[in-house]
């Protein structure tokens, strides 16, 4: 006898991390076999799968039945395996000899149950008899592919699925596996990155090729119709699986129940909508040939809009909480453990909202991608509907953990570009309570640079001579005294400047709600009824454009009163100041799309008559000899 011991002191605490990958095991393990290699145990093995000597008359007859009906093998080949995962009720009596020994074939067939092994083999034994090379294979369920770092022994495996060669393809098949559709070629078989194959060539585990085919795939079609603030919205689902997702939804509403499902679809509905019902049934539609599964949701929506704490407006919120379910985040985030996600998952969500009236909803598109998983939104709009798409799809199983806190980065990215919101305003709300909220921000630069400003102002004030081309030397020569004074075309241009002010101070009074607390975030807040990235700098580039032509002729008027000699330059700045941010104003305004053609004859007069002014009164400060022989101080 041999005595092993290993004896250690003083070990670190183990804690294990939440999400963790099915094949990693942070605790240290021995190893014992006593196999010597893994030939060993395939030949093992082998004698646990023995051709049987004779099959019940039953299953002999059912084989014939088989062979005489369907003339071409791969039509025997899903024929038997639909037989073997439909009919044959998955259940393991694993203890004593069935541990690892499977039951006689004709004992499965008879009794209609069987696990993993049961399954398996009478699988293998009906293709052997329609002479169809089938073989045995032992996976791991969660270790998989790391199995290849184990000694060899047969506690390597925890289940059993059969590898198929025919006319030249080999095909992975689980027969455990109940409701799969599609034909055998396009089934899902997990990767399990290695197997034991119980032929008598075998030596060393097999490796077994990712499979592409029956991947996941869910298109859930959200169509909301919405109507007034008090009236209820109606909402239709259409959800598309394909792949394993069929599979999945079809075993549901087999082990579940129609009744069931519809009340879980509901409640995950109502966590957004408390005041949701169905207003038709369930409907299924089941393409199992195709492996396609459809089902489609009616409801309607009490409340659709909710009034606001403030009573000020009425909110709606279209949110994916179908994409935010697959954007799981580990409780441990600082980790010294891999990450697990789900994978391979592949969901998108198309949300389309007809809307009462046209609505200043504006488009976009983002695309977040990482090693592990990728997100695109996208946001169109044509009238009066718009469109939010949403297109998820995992990359791996798992994080290693120094991608973890990109990772992690990543996906707080994704949630921020998920949902969106539209405001109503409560147009029956009392007088009283209709004052907008200061925004104090806005408030604040605008004070801040008022006072700048007013020092600009002291500083050109304080001097006596600006560089001025044409005719300006140190002493202006006069002319005539007739064009000495405050008269002739001068009046216009001080008219002018004394309407500037009290324009801007009317079109500023008129429309300064749009600065208040709330228009603000509508317009400047990606959550925003009418959001948009431009309208935060347009809104503060005319903000401080309006104060300074507010502002600006006020000091002109001054300099123009006291015949300073810098009003003539400066009066030109003022002019080419108004047509070059008029102009800038209206180009931002056209990358806006709810705003593009509103007011375009207002903004088109306000641009001409600008252009005209300086057209005009730029030549007259330049030669204007009344000009030249008034402003000399």
């Amino acid at each position: 006898m041999k005595e092993y011991l290993w004896e250690f002191r003083n070990l670190p605490v183990v804690i294990e991390e939440d999400s963790l990958p099915s094949w990693y095991d942070p605790y240290p393990s021995v190893q014992l076999s006593e196999f010597a290699s893994w030939k060993e145990v395939a030949e093992w093995a082998a004698r646990l799968y023995p051709r049987p000597p004779q099959l019940a008359p039953e299953l002999v007859e059912k084989i014939n039945t088989w062979q005489h009906s369907l003339l071409q093998p791969e039509a025997r080949l899903a024929s038997v395996l639909q037989f073997i995962q439909d009919e044959i009720r998955y259940l393991g009596i694993e203890f004593g000899p069935n541990s690892h020994q499977p039951s006689d074939p004709s004992m499965v067939f008879a009794r209609r149950f069987g696990d993993c092994k049961d399954k398996a083999y009478l699988f293998c034994t009906i293709l052997q008899q329609l002479n169809i090379d089938a073989s045995v294979a032992l996976v791991h369920t969660e270790y998989r592919a790391t199995i290849a770092d184990w000694l060899p022994s047969p506690y390597a495996f925890d289940h059993v699925v059969v590898q198929v060669r025919l006319n030249g393809k080999t095909y992975w098949l689980d027969p455990t596996k109940s409701h799969q559709g599609g034909p055998v070629g396009d089934r899902y078989f997990p990767d399990y990155g290695r197997c034991l194959l119980i032929r008598p060539e075998t030596t060393e585990l097999t490796v077994i090729p990712q499979q592409k085919s029956g991947w996941p795939i869910t298109t859930v079609q959200e169509m909301f119709m919405v109507h007034g603030r008090k009236e209820p919205a109606e909402m239709t689902v259409h959800t598309r699986a394909e792949g394993l997702d069929a599979d999945r939804l079809r075993a549901a509403f087999a082990d579940v129940g129609r009744n069931e499902l519809e009340k879980r679809y509901l409640n995950f509905y109502a966590r957004d909508y408390p005041k949701i019902k169905t207003t038709k049934p369930l409907e299924v539609l089941d393409y199992s040939e195709q492996n396609v599964f459809e089902t489609f949701e009616h409801y309607q929506i009490q409340e659709f809009w909710t009034l606001s704490d403030d009573r000020r407006k009425y909110e709606c919120e279209f949110y994916p909480r179908i994409v935010l379910d697959l954007l799981d985040e580990p409780t441990t985030t600082l980790r010294s453990m891999p990450l697990a996600i789900g994978y391979p998952r592949h969901e998108i969500l198309q949300t389309e909202v007809i809307l009462p009236e046209l609505w200043p909803v504006t488009g976009n598109t983002n695309h977040v991608s990482t090693t592990a998983a990728q997100l695109t939104t996208k946001r169109t709009i044509q009238t009066n509907v718009f469109w939010l798409k949403y297109e998820y799809q995992s990359l791996t199983n798992c994080i290693l953990v120094t991608n973890v806190p990109a990772y992690l980065k990543n996906i707080n990215q994704m949630k921020d570009l998920l949902g969106y919101s539209l405001t109503w305003a409560n147009e029956e709300l009392p007088a009283s309570a209709g004052t907008t909220h200061l925004n104090w921000t806005i408030v604040s630069l605008a004070g801040i640079y008022m006072i700048l400003l007013t020092a600009g102002y002291a500083i050109l004030y304080r001097i006596r001579r600006l560089p001025f081309p044409i005719g300006y030397g140190e002493e202006p020569p006069v002319l005539d005294q007739r064009h000495v004074g405050l008269g002739g075309w001068l009046v216009l241009p001080a008219f002018g400047l004394f309407a500037r002010p009290i324009r801007v101070l009317f079109f500023m009074g008129s429309n300064w709600t749009v600065y208040s607390s709330e228009s603000w975030h509508s317009l400047t807040d990606p959550s925003g009824g009418a959001y948009h990235g431009l309208w935060a700098p347009l809104l503060i580039f005319e903000l401080l454009v309006n104060l300074t032509l507010m502002s600006f002729p006020v000091f002109l008027i001054i300099l123009f009163f006291q015949r300073r000699r810098t009003f003539p330059p400066l009066f030109v700045m003022y002019l080419l100041f108004a047509v070059i941010t008029i102009t800038l104003d209206h180009f931002e305004l056209q990358m806006i799309p709810a705003v593009v053609g509103q007011n375009s004859s207002s903004v088109s007069r306000e641009l001409a008559q600008s252009y005209i002014a300086c057209a005009i009164w730029i030549p007259y400060m330049l030669v204007s000899k009344r000009v030249k022989a008034t402003f000399v101080r």
